[in-house]
């Protein structure tokens, strides 16, 4: 870890649970989605989802990320075995690591994340298929009387 990474394991002392942790989940439609949680691990007493960001800025797209990592129900454990996740995810936190120093920031409000990834993961299933809007659908019209 870098020194700013150890000053935030110091100040939080996080039991990192799972560390570069692949998920696999399914929407409430049914649409299936993988992606990777940077850590899983138990500060305070509660268990986070976190992600590592080193951009400029922390942006807000992170709680939509780690909300679909909270919902996933599999993941691959240490052993490369497709696994129930044993722990029940509390929270969410973002932790922006900038040159000598860091931030954390807890996601607010997970609920509406994870209903803006389930729209985004929809819209994905659409544009990625070529959409599910057939032509017969299009009605030609040749005059307002026809509306």
């Amino acid at each position: 870890f870098p020194s700013h990474d150890k000053q935030f394991i110091e100040d939080f002392s996080p039991e990192f649970l799972s560390v570069e942790t692949t998920v696999y989940g399914k929407t409430d439609d049914g649409l299936y989605y993988a992606g990777t949680i940077d850590f899983i691990a138990r500060i305070n007493g509660k268990i986070y989802a976190g992600d590592w960001k080193t951009s400029k800025v922390l942006h807000e797209e992170v709680g939509i990320q780690l909300s679909a990592g909270i919902h996933a129900q599999k993941m691959v454990d240490e052993n490369d075995e497709l696994i129930d996740i044993p722990w029940d995810i509390e929270g969410a936190i973002g932790v922006h690591l900038q040159e000598g120093k860091y931030s954390v920031s807890k996601v607010a409000d997970l609920s509406y994340c994870w209903e803006t990834f389930q729209a985004l993961r929809k819209v994905w299933e659409w544009n990625a298929f070529g959409g599910n809007f057939e032509k017969e659908q299009l009605g030609q019209i040749n005059s307002k009387e026809e509306l």
